[in-house]
């Protein structure tokens, strides 16, 4: 032997956690966080729902209930991009609707910033 140790096992990784941001660089408030996992789980439902009635469009529900979701929650976040892998123009498409979002979000924010 050359006089060293055994090396210890290794512990297990824990989950990372994300921490989300405002665009601005600002960390979400809390409310914020629940408001939006509480919204996703809405649609998630709401496209169930719409999965068994004829008159609503599930799959689109679902959809909306899934991007919400992974704002906010690590299993979403890479269900979407495991989605978004096998599917590159599903992919496309909700990053420029991300995007719109976002700056109809900033144009309507700007009506109650103080100038």
């Amino acid at each position: 032997m050359d006089g060293s140790r055994p090396l210890a096992p290794v512990p297990p990784q824990h989950r990372r956690v994300r921490v989300y941001a405002a665009p601005g660089g600002r960390p979400r408030s809390a409310w914020r966080r629940w408001a939006t996992i509480a919204a996703g789980w809405f649609f998630i439902l709401l496209g169930i729902v719409g999965a068994v009635l004829p008159v609503l469009q599930g799959w689109l529900f679902f959809a909306i209930g899934l991007l919400l979701l992974s704002r906010e929650v690590e299993w979403a976040h890479r269900l979407r991009l495991r989605l978004f892998a096998r599917f590159p123009t599903i992919g496309r498409y909700s990053e420029e609707a991300e995007a719109w979002v976002s700056r109809q979000g900033d144009r309507f924010a700007g009506w109650f910033r103080r100038g």
